[in-house]
């Protein structure tokens, strides 16, 4: 919108008969411009046109009066930094930022998202439209890509660069992360473990700054970050913090990994097999796999080698507390040739695991003889 005269703050000029007045209505034009030209267009010579240049919100101590028909915006003190909000008619409040960042409560969604539920008292931020889309997704708490963990040395591990959500924090990492288990300062409290006294797994985990370390002995106990346990666990709680756990490598007594392997996504290969049962029992026996297989898994793939075999004899797995096991499609290695003696044989399959990371082995004959061994894994947890 263009003006009718242009703001000139000379006139009126001085006339001999009105000494006082003009003087007056000029200094009266420049309190007004020096009150308005810094938000509005129009109050400084040479600008024709109108608009808002900024508005400009600063905090309250006490909350605007609502108005009738009326949206109002104001700043207002959050943890001692000023944040907008909105108050309408029916005096409901509310906050639009939060640390630099617009609330989700902003974005028109028709329904709330599975991953929100439980989330209450939690701030959902959002930095782009990318982030509003993963998180009406439904990404929370999701592992999108990377951060897989490749073995190194026997000393120290890489966490592969990638995107995650802790709870609704988005964490993108554009460069391989090294966790070396002899330092400190890669350790979640800042003191190396040491597994001396007995060899075990060790997590890793990423928490809402992106920080990546060594959890310890520490598997995830918490299904997200407002305390749930019901469900599939991904997160270690340390009291404060919420860790998501990516990962776990095993650590030998004299605190080096023993167990080299591969990650493609949520498989883990292992190098050499990694032996698990010799028994030779007859009947359905419990095999205890954690050394081979962490509390981030439930399904591991088994090779078995069996020897002194005679005619139709097997070896079959199942699930630990499965009724299951009389068919042959529980056989891991099995023969079925006529008039055969001494025979070996060797075989694989997957087969879930219970929640101790147990299966049971049976043999048709305790004659016969054979090894059970994990060659790898899937994470539960991606």
């Amino acid at each position: 919108m263009s003006f009718t005269r242009d703001w000139l703050e000379a006139n009126p000029l001085d006339h001999s008969k009105f000494k006082d007045q003009p003087g007056a209505v000029r200094a009266h034009k420049i309190d007004l411009s020096d009150r308005l030209k810094d938000f509005f267009y129009g109050f400084i010579s040479g600008e024709t046109y109108g608009g808002v240049k900024k508005a400009v919100f600063y905090a309250q101590g006490t909350a605007p009066t609502t108005i009738a028909n009326t949206i109002i915006g104001f700043g207002s003190d959050v943890s001692a930094k000023c944040e907008f909000f909105l108050l309408d008619e029916d005096g409901n409040f509310t906050q639009v930022t939060s640390a630099g960042k617009l609330l989700m409560s902003l974005l028109n969604l028709t329904d709330t998202p599975a991953a929100f539920t439980g989330k209450a008292g939690q701030a959902l931020l959002v930095n782009t439209t990318e982030d509003a889309m993963a998180f009406a997704a439904g990404f929370s708490d999701a592992i999108t890509r990377g951060f897989e963990l490749t073995y190194k040395t026997a000393a120290d591990l890489y966490v592969e660069p990638g995107t995650l959500f802790n709870g609704i924090t988005k964490i993108n990492k554009t460069a391989r992360t090294t966790l070396a288990l002899a330092t400190a300062a890669d350790w979640w409290d800042g003191a190396a473990d040491s597994y001396a006294g007995g060899a075990g797994w060790c997590y890793i985990g990423v928490n809402p700054s992106g920080d990546i370390k060594l959890l310890g002995a520490n598997p995830p106990d918490k299904a997200d970050t407002a305390g749930n346990t019901v469900g599939t666990l991904y997160y270690w709680y340390d009291g404060s913090v919420y860790w998501r756990v990516i990962g776990a490598v095993w650590v030998h007594t004299d605190n080096t990994m023993t167990k080299k392997w591969f990650q493609q996504k949520d498989t883990i290969y292992y190098d050499a097999p990694q032996q698990v049962s010799t028994s030779t029992s007859a009947s359905w026996t419990a095999v205890d796999c954690s050394p081979a297989i962490p509390a981030i898994s439930t399904s591991g793939y088994f090779g078995a080698h069996t020897y002194n075999l005679t005619n139709g004899m097997h070896i079959q797995i199942r699930r630990t507390g499965s009724t299951g096991g009389t068919a042959n499609g529980n056989n891991i290695a099995g023969v079925t040739i006529n008039n055969a003696t001494g025979v070996s044989i060797g075989g694989g399959k997957w087969c879930a695991t219970d929640g101790s990371q147990s299966i049971d082995v049976k043999h048709s004959s305790a004659a016969s003889s054979g090894s059970v061994f994990v060659d790898g894994y899937i994470l539960n947890i991606r």
